[in-house]
C-alpha cells in the first residue's frame, strides 16, 4: 500500500469534519454538500466512516448530526444502509437518540416534490430540546437545490401515537415546539400548510395557549382568532420575511399559504395590510 491512500483518508476525514459548522445559532450540516462529497468517492467515504465514529466517541464535541446526515445520504443515494447500521449502533451504545427524516429526495429531480416528513426523536421531545433539528434545517447552510426541496414542503411529527391527548395538550411536545420557535422563528417557512396536513393545528396549536384548542368528542379544533395564536403567527411571519429578504428568497408565497386559512377580512383585521398578499 502506498502512502497516498492513508493521506486521502485523512484528508477526507478533515473535509467531512469541516462540514459540521459551529456558530452562534448552533451547529449545522449542509446536506447537499455532504452528497457532493460522497458522490466524489462513495467507497472512500464508507472506508473513513468508522474513523469519524471513533472521533465522535473520543471527542468532547459530538458530531451526531454530521454522522446522521452522511449515513442518511449514503443510504438513500446508493441503497446501502451499512453506514446507517453503524451510526445507529453507536448511538444506541451511547444512549443517544438520532433525528429521523422519513422522506429524502435523491439527486434525480422528481416531477412533483415529495413531502419531507420530519419525525422528531423521542429523547429530543422528552427534553424539550430542538437543537438537533436546527442543525439540519438551518437556512444559512442549505444550497439552492435543498431549499427548493424543503421550503413549504415539510410536515413535522412527534412520537406520541400512544398518548390519547390532543398533541397541543402534551407538555413535552409543547416545550419542544416552544424551544424550536424561540430559536428558529422562521421554521414555519418549511411547513406545507395544505389543510390535509394539519400543520396549523400541530405547530401553532402547540405554541398557542392550551385554551385555543377546542375538543368536542373525537374532533380537535383550533380557535384561529385566539390572541395567543395570532401573536405567535405574527412572530413567525416577521421572521420569515426578514429571513427571506436576507437570503434573497421570495417570502410572499410562503406567507400567502400560511394565511390562506383566514378569509380576507380576518387577515386584514388581525394581521394588517402588510400581509395582504
Amino acid at each position: 500500500m502506498t502512502s497516498e491512500q492513508p493521506n486521502r483518508r485523512r484528508a477526507l476525514v478533515d473535509i467531512l469534519l469541516a462540514e459540521y459548522k459551529q456558530g452562534p445559532r448552533g451547529s449545522s450540516v449542509d446536506t447537499d454538500r455532504i452528497r457532493s462529497i460522497i458522490a466524489a468517492d462513495p467507497d472512500l467515504v464508507a472506508e473513513v466512516f468508522p474513523a469519524l465514529l471513533r472521533w465522535n466517541r473520543e471527542s468532547a464535541v459530538g458530531i451526531w448530526g454530521l454522522l446522521f446526515v452522511i449515513a442518511m445520504v449514503y443510504e438513500k443515494e446508493y441503497r446501502d444502509d451499512s453506514l446507517s447500521v453503524l451510526v445507529k449502533s453507536a448511538a444506541h451504545e451511547a444512549n443517544v437518540s438520532l433525528p429521523s427524516v422519513l422522506s429524502y429526495t435523491p439527486h434525480e429531480k422528481a416531477s412533483q416534490p415529495e413531502i419531507n416528513v420530519l419525525e422528531m426523536a423521542e429523547a429530543d421531545v422528552r427534553a424539550g430540546d430542538a437543537h438537533r433539528l436546527l442543525t439540519v434545517m438551518s437556512i444559512e447552510t442549505m444550497s439552492a437545490e435543498v431549499r427548493e426541496r424543503v421550503i413549504g414542503n415539510c410536515t413535522i411529527t412527534f412520537p406520541v401515537d400512544n398518548d390519547p391527548r390532543p398533541i397541543q395538550r402534551i407538555p413535552e411536545v409543547r416545550r419542544f415546539v416552544a424551544d424550536l420557535h424561540r430559536r428558529m422563528r422562521y421554521f414555519p417557512m418549511y411547513l406545507n400548510f395544505d389543510p390535509k396536513y394539519s400543520m396549523h393545528l400541530v405547530y401553532f396549536g402547540c405554541l398557542a395557549d392550551e385554551a385555543a384548542t377546542q375538543v368536542q368528542g373525537d374532533n380537535v379544533g383550533l380557535n384561529l382568532l385566539h390572541g395567543s395564536l395570532i401573536a405567535r403567527m405574527k412572530e413567525s411571519l416577521e421572521a420569515i420575511r426578514s429571513t427571506c429578504n436576507r437570503e434573497c428568497l421570495d417570502w410572499k408565497p410562503l406567507v400567502h399559504r400560511m394565511l390562506a386559512i383566514f378569509d380576507v377580512d380576518v387577515r386584514r383585521s388581525q394581521f394588517g395590510k402588510d400581509w395582504d398578499v
